[in-house]
């Protein structure tokens, strides 16, 4: 009867190698598929994080000119700026020699100071030039938009007419124009008259710009408005003109 004797074990370097080349694949594997997963797990969280942080980092706070309320380059529109219902200026005056049609007028002493001459100057060069509108309390900005309100579809009035608060009339340095005593009012035909024209050639020459251009909706967030001028200053003025008779001040002090 025979007898059954064990098999010797013999090692095989060849199975050996193969066995661990087969768990190395798996290992890394496992580790490069491990690793993708955390990269872009972080890139999702850190990303935002970076961008905002970006940006707290290179916003700068805008000039004190153009926070100043007592400042001429305020800005007041409809994202930067806006006035207290208390807010008026401390220098108001009522400028000589300019005709109204709407009674007695004021701007701030320096504005309507820079409006007598270039009222003058206008008549010396055979232009009538009257003021319609100058300066405004916030309780009649108040009114005459609650007025216009009534007139308007919301989506003309957002562009034609600013809320109390944001009107640069309250400020005491913008003016609206007309060549005729019988107008209280005006339209965008007013730009084509010799005293629009006028104006739009020669009053930055006095400080004063015209505020809101013909095709600069998106920038100003207004229509058109050739008979509203803004005094910002002489040299403000002038450096504005040699840009374009239509630079807006969001575009010359570069705001968004």
């Amino acid at each position: 009867m025979s007898e059954n004797k064990p098999k010797k074990f013999r090692f095989n370097p060849r199975k050996v190698v193969a066995v661990l080349i087969t768990v190395l694949c798996v290992l890394l594997a496992v580790g490069i598929g491990t690793w993708y997963h955390l990269e872009n797990t972080d890139q999702v969280i850190k990303a935002p994080k970076s961008a905002s942080t970006a940006a707290s980092a290179t916003a700068t706070p805008l000039p004190s000119d153009l926070t100043d309320p007592d400042s001429y380059q305020y800005i007041v529109n409809k994202n930067i700026g806006v006035l207290s219902s208390s807010f008026v200026p401390g220098d108001l005056a009522d400028p000589e020699n300019v005709t109204s049609t709407s009674g007695v007028i004021t701007l701030r002493a320096e504005a309507a100071g820079k409006l007598t001459e270039m009222v003058k100057a206008a008549a010396d060069a055979g232009v009538n030039l009257y003021v319609t509108s100058a300066y405004r309390s916030y309780d009649e900005q108040e009114q005459l938009y609650t007025s216009y309100s009534s007139l308007l579809k919301q989506s003309e009035l957002i562009v034609s007419c600013a809320q109390a608060g944001y009107s640069e009339h309250q400020l005491g340095l913008a003016a609206d124009f007309t060549d005729d005593t019988s107008v209280s009012s005006q339209t965008e035909a007013f730009a084509d008259t010799a005293a629009g024209q006028w104006l739009y050639q020669h009053a930055h020459e006095y400080g004063f710009i015209l505020r809101y251009p013909k095709d600069k909706q998106s920038v100003t967030g207004f229509s058109y408005k050739p008979w509203h001028y803004r005094y910002v200053g002489t040299d403000t003025a002038n450096a504005m003109y040699a840009v374009s008779p239509d630079e807006t001040m969001e575009e010359y002090f570069n705001l968004k």
